[in-house]
């Protein structure tokens, strides 16, 4: 796998005082990284492109709820004045989304709006990605005081009409299901379609009275049995 690079506006010089900076910053940026790696909300995954360290893709496999088992897709594209003071990494969902903290013609979430001061001692992309996955849980007391709504049809519905609101999210929830093969940023983090080889290493996984977590060893066993198999 390559590492990711950073592109964009030019560097500074890599020895310069800038440049030293800049560097300092993306090495901040990569230890974030490896912490979410054990660290990160539950169903919420992200990979770096393998152009740029500062380009994330990202999804979250909604478990309950009104958007359960819904799967949305979404880039972070982290400023390289990340880890200064109110520079807010930018999340723009890709897949369609009815929220009152997501914008329904940019895709844009309204991060802004729950971290209006961006402290870097304090906030960090854990604080992005809980944030991401909060707003798939939303409570009334979450929304009620929002004052300028990202959506404001989504925010007045869900307010005013519950049914109207579980009804338009479980289409978008259907929309995310059937379009989770589609990749039409060509992210590293993409789905393919379950072969029959899959099914049968789920079977072979399964057919143990055990179902804890398995180990490396087992799952190579598995597919190995299952290869043995077809």
């Amino acid at each position: 796998m390559r590492t990711p690079t950073h592109r964009g506006a030019a560097s500074p010089a890599k020895h310069s005082p800038a440049g030293r900076t800049q560097a300092l910053k993306d090495l901040k940026l990569t230890i974030e990284y490896k912490h979410l790696k054990q660290n990160s909300p539950g169903g919420v995954l992200v990979v770096p492109s393998f152009e740029d360290l500062r380009v994330w893709n990202g999804v979250i496999f909604v478990r309950k709820g009104s958007y359960q088992d819904g799967i949305f897709k979404f880039t972070i594209n982290i400023p390289s004045e990340y880890n200064d003071k109110n520079v807010w990494p930018e999340v723009r969902f890709v897949s369609e989304v009815f929220n009152p903290y997501v914008n329904p013609q940019t895709g844009l979430l309204d991060l802004r709006s729950n971290y209006p001061q961006w402290d870097p001692n304090s906030h960090f992309m854990i604080t992005v990605l809980t944030f991401v996955k909060k707003i798939f849980y939303l409570k009334e007391s979450d929304v009620a005081d929002y004052r300028k709504p990202a959506d404001p049809d989504a925010w007045r519905t869900f307010m005013r009409d519950r049914a109207a609101y579980d009804t338009r999210v479980a289409e978008i929830v259907e929309t995310s299901q059937s379009t989770v093969f589609e990749n039409p940023l060509s992210s590293p983090l993409s789905f393919s379609q379950p072969q029959a080889a899959h099914d049968q290493v789920r079977r072979t996984l399964l057919e143990s009275e055990d179902l804890t977590v398995k180990s490396w060893e087992q799952v190579l066993d598995a597919c190995k049995r299952a290869n043995d198999a077809s």
